[in-house]
């Protein structure tokens, strides 16, 4: 088993016909823009989305944890059941929407357990982690105002 995808993304949408759509893609940087002087931390949303291949000889996991840090510390845990019908080549896992708190630039990871059996199958971390950066702003005057 081997994870394929990693997107992270402002939120993921379900549809009809099982499909999902992934709102506000990011690259491998987020730039918050805050009005100069905001008070920190800066809170923000981000969801993710993890897609694994399952191999013939590879269990079907039954369970998973998602694990988020900002810089060195941990900033979200998730923890569920995984139900699989059959033997998909494909399995993919949806991270709601988690709340994280900005106060000075630092990179966003993740990492990924998947278990069958109550025995971990796989403990991932995608290839990169996503630089989160804080730009303030001075907000534009109207044409005639006066400082």
């Amino acid at each position: 088993m081997k994870l394929l995808d990693f997107i992270v993304c402002d939120d993921i949408r379900n549809e009809v016909g099982e499909k999902l759509s992934f709102m506000g893609v990011f690259g491998d940087n987020i730039t918050l823009q805050v009005q100069a002087g905001a008070p920190r931390p800066i809170s923000f949303k981000v969801s993710a989305f993890f897609r694994f291949l399952i191999e013939d000889t590879d269990p079907i996991p039954d369970s998973f944890r998602i694990l988020t840090s900002l810089g060195k510390k941990e900033s979200a845990k998730f923890e569920g059941t995984i139900g699989v019908v059959g033997r998909p080549k494909l399995l993919g896992l949806a991270l709601p929407p988690v709340v994280v708190a900005v106060t000075e630039p630092a990179s966003l990871s993740f990492r990924v357990v998947l278990s069958a059996n109550g025995r971990i199958i796989l403990d991932d971390t995608p290839p990169y982690g996503v630089e989160v950066q804080v730009s303030e702003v001075t907000p534009a005057r109207a044409p005639g105002k006066q400082a």
